[in-house]
């Protein structure tokens, strides 16, 4: 009987706002932007003004002030009150104002490119590839069956300039296999047996060796004083299975001065370096600064600073690390994984880039100054720091290629991954809005944990936003980026629901501007009027209506904006989840492994079927039972099946906004 292929449904405490439907422009270029001083007549009629509201935190608060030792501690400024900075909201604002215009908002986006080991994986086609890109062969050694990746070679990685490096080779054995690296064991010593084997334990160490070989190819005579050969002997660490822990210890011949370097390319260095940032946050806190000079690349120039490491040629691209079971960088980037109707070049300024500027643009020479302000929102009530609450860093990024790409079409576990444009990415991530559900850490490594110090829920701030020189309809469109979502996130802890705020008493106060420039002798006395915020918002959604249909959208007189599925998908995430709230929470390890995400617009419309642990990857609270019952837990925690009230929360969001 053929075994049935079982797809877990994933959970996360985030999900993703699609791509925008369609890109709009509000102007065809940067000429017919508003100018800033009103120098041309046609821009004496816009407005100026500010927007007054407070910002109420919902759940605890913290933006952190960018300090590394101990607690991390709400920013504070000059007049030593808690702040807000502009900066963050103007963040924010921009986010939501990206959304809800239908704006290009991927040109923010990072275009990253991740590295993968895939060598006994769920993914078949991955699966299959890196072991293709290594010819990774399969010998029996004393045995026992061992794995070796043919293609990879040893080598020295050099610094050769800033941000420039090559590799040098190893020797090879003298010709008889042509080996420039071999896998040891401590049948190899001779001496030392007893600190080889701590240092393989303990992992991630190079020291000098001298060794010898026998008729074939072995290493012999490991720290021998009669040995005839020098290198490097790397403690790479362990590779976690099922049976035990595999350790890792590799030889690695001395290196060779006369070959010529292989130089590596600027752009895989920096995928490199980048993916090695993000790594470190992941390592043991116990282990992370030696994990750290491990796997960084030398920091010094010259051939006196050389750093064993594995390399791999493979096409036009070199891969490098520090294990023989090399990571390899997958061909394309999150941005390569664009639709082509929002990758390719497009004329015209979408609303974002008018309002919030940009800078300066290669192919018009074009640069514009943003005509919004965002001040720093001052604490209002006197508040008292809350007790400080422990989260463990590093979760899941874009390199988790089920959650974060479409994966709509998958069969037979091959799921879609950076190694082929067969998919798109999903969209902007945002999290759920939920209750204060504070983490559960269980190590007592300090290390590798962050404290955050939140300031408590009903702390409130005083927020300001200046504008100059807007269109009703932009004027409306930043109004509704405020008002249309019932809950903003701010700050740190936004996956365990902390940094939930809500906007009120917004107010919008505009300045007649075609009075000012035309009555002078009126000039300070113009003053500010009080302004209907739902008519401009109105405003902005007639227009954007008339630019859907002048762009050949589907859409009639009777379509409204919120009927698209990105911004119905974004309102209706800031809203309070009805979903679970174990649904809304980080899986476990294997979870991300094995599971795929369901759209949010799937979990805002239907019943969801959601990913459980497998039991023997929680914490055991009881005493285990028979092997039956145990069987049958497992079972029933694979997978099941809830309502989400949310579609009848989301029926009545939309009635109510109609």
């Amino acid at each position: 009987m053929m075994k049935k292929n079982h797809t877990f449904v994933g959970k996360a405490p985030y999900n993703f706002v699609p791509l925008p439907e369609k890109i709009i422009h509000r102007y065809e270029s940067a000429d017919d932007l508003p100018t800033h001083d009103a120098s041309r007549k046609e821009d004496h009629n816009l407005l100026s003004g500010e927007i007054t509201f407070n910002i109420v935190a919902e759940n605890s608060i913290l933006v952190a002030d960018g300090q590394n030792n101990g607690p991390k501690q709400f920013v504070k400024n000059a007049d030593g009150r808690y702040e807000i900075p502009g900066s963050t909201l103007r963040g924010l604002i921009r986010n939501a104002v990206s959304v809800l215009s239908l704006s290009n908002w991927t040109e923010q986006m990072d275009d990253e490119r991740f590295y993968y080991r895939e060598i006994a994986g769920k993914t078949s086609t991955l699966k299959n590839h890196y072991k293709t890109v290594l010819d990774i062969q399969s010998f029996s050694v004393n045995g026992k069956t061992e794995s070796i990746p043919q293609r990879v070679k040893a080598g020295y990685i050099v610094k050769t300039g800033k941000d420039e490096y090559c590799i040098y080779h190893a020797k090879s054995d003298g010709g008889r296999h042509g080996k420039t690296y071999y896998k040891v064991n401590n049948k190899s010593l001779s001496i030392r047996k007893t600190a080889f084997e701590r240092n393989v334990r303990e992992g991630f160490f190079v020291e000098e060796a001298a060794f010898s070989l026998n008729q074939n190819g072995r290493v012999v005579k490991l720290f021998h004083q009669d040995a005839s050969f020098k290198g490097q002997l790397l403690y790479s660490g362990y590779i976690q299975n099922r049976q035990a822990k595999k350790v890792s210890a590799y030889l690695i011949n001395e290196i060779d001065k006369e070959k010529t370097p292989i130089p590596l390319r600027p752009e895989d260095v920096k995928a490199y370096n980048a993916d090695l940032q993000f790594r470190i946050s992941t390592f043991p806190g116990d282990r992370r600064e030696r994990m750290r000079k491990f796997f960084e690349l030398p920091e010094h120039i010259g051939i006196d600073h050389a750093k064993p490491c594995f390399y791999l040629q493979y096409g036009d691209i070199t891969y490098f690390g520090f294990t023989a079971f090399l990571r390899l960088l997958f061909p394309y980037s999150t941005k390569d994984l664009l639709p082509e109707y929002i990758a390719e070049k497009q004329r015209g300024i979408d609303y974002a880039s008018a309002l919030f500027g940009f800078a300066t643009d290669q192919e018009s020479k074009a640069k514009y100054a943003s005509r919004l302000h965002f001040h720093g929102a001052a604490v209002k009530n006197n508040v008292q720091p809350l007790k400080p609450v422990t989260v463990q860093p590093g979760n899941p990024r874009a390199s988790a290629y089920r959650f974060y790409l479409k994966q709509d079409d998958v069969k037979n576990n091959d799921y879609h991954t950076y190694l082929t444009k067969d998919t798109t990415i999903r969209g902007m991530k945002h999290y759920w809005i939920k209750d204060e559900d504070p983490p559960h850490v269980q190590t007592t490594n300090k290390k590798s944990v962050t404290e955050l110090e939140f300031l408590p829920k009903h702390t409130t701030f005083q927020a300001k936003i200046t504008f100059d020189q807007l269109h009703e309809d932009e004027l409306g469109l930043l109004l509704w980026a405020l008002k249309g979502p019932k809950y903003h996130q701010i700050g740190m802890g936004k996956p365990y629901g902390y940094g939930v705020v809500s906007f009120e008493l917004l107010k919008c106060f505009v300045t007649d501007n075609e009075k000012m420039y035309n009555d002078l002798t009126d000039f300070f006395q113009i003053g500010q009027e009080q302004k209907d915020v739902d008519a401009y918002i109105l405003t902005y959604k007639n227009h954007l209506k008339e630019l859907l249909i002048k762009s050949d959208y589907p859409a009639d007189d009777s379509f409204d904006p919120e009927d698209l599925e990105s911004i119905r998908t974004f309102l209706a995430m800031k809203e309070k989840s009805a979903l679970a709230e174990d649904n809304m929470r980080y899986m476990d390890l294997k979870g991300y492994r094995t599971a795929t995400l369901p759209s949010a617009n799937k979990l805002l419309t239907s019943g969801n079927r959601v990913y459980k642990p497998h039991q023997r990857y929680e914490k055991q609270t009881t005493k285990p039972r028979g092997r039956h019952h145990q069987r049958q837990q497992r079972h029933k925690a694979r997978e099941t099946f809830t309502h989400n009230p949310f579609q009848d929360l989301l029926k009545d969001y939309q009635k109510k906004n109609k």
